[in-house]
């Protein structure tokens, strides 16, 4: 996604550059309304996509791309988790409104890991004003509510167009994963794995290793 050792080389340089002046915090709150120095001045620079970038790796560091495997679907009662995810994402949207893997990353995450399913369709809606035509917020949106139905049956085959798109999260993957898994739908099971052996993000690669392991001893290979 969008060369992340570049973006992490600028953020570092970014910054290295401003601590020594003394103006900035490491990891500034994005729930708030202001974004931190170093994006104001990468704005003022006109650089708004290595701004978006940049604060999309922020987002990364804030709930941890490896932290939201798909088993992980009940927070405790009462505690809300990651409160920030929404007003992140929309800030960074408000940099690039045309970076839409922001909106299917939170989404994903808020209605399928997080228990938020009402803010992701808020961000999703957000997406279809700016761009009515577009099949996969649509797609996104109707797997939402046939998961809150308790339907993961037309929740995944909401995403099936979809899930061996590069572009999609492979938070996303991971989710429809588990869900053929509950489906005893093996084979469907383990073409995603498959997939996430080549995430970028080495947590799903281990976590699809050991699932891909489990399907062929216990059901895939036995033809169960």
């Amino acid at each position: 996604m969008r060369y992340f050792l570049t973006l992490f080389l600028s953020l570092f340089l970014i910054n290295g550059f401003f601590s020594s002046l003394g103006t900035t915090e490491s990891l500034p709150d994005f729930s708030s309304s202001k974004h931190p120095v170093e994006i104001l001045t990468l704005l003022n620079l006109g650089l708004r996509r290595l701004a978006a970038d940049i604060a999309m790796v922020r987002l990364l560091i804030y709930y941890g791309s490896s932290e939201a495997m798909a088993d992980d679907l009940n927070p405790p009662q009462g505690v809300t988790l990651y409160p920030g995810i929404l007003p992140r994402a929309q800030e960074i949207l408000s940099l690039d409104p045309s970076f839409s893997y922001v909106r299917f990353y939170a989404a994903g995450a808020l209605a399928f890991n997080l228990g938020r399913p009402d803010e992701a369709i808020e961000l999703l809606r957000e997406g279809l004003i700016l761009d009515p035509d577009n099949s996969k917020y649509k797609a996104y949106i109707a797997a939402i509510a046939f998961s809150q139905k308790g339907d993961e049956r037309q929740a995944v085959e909401a995403l099936s167009p979809y899930l061996n798109s590069p572009k999609t999260p492979s938070m996303i993957k991971n989710v429809a994963a588990f869900i053929y898994l509950r489906l005893k739908k093996w084979p469907q099971a383990a073409e995603l794995y498959q997939e996430l052996l080549r995430s970028k993000d080495a947590g799903y690669r281990k976590e699809a290793k050991k699932m891909l392991e489990k399907i062929k001893k216990y059901h895939y290979l036995k033809g169960n």
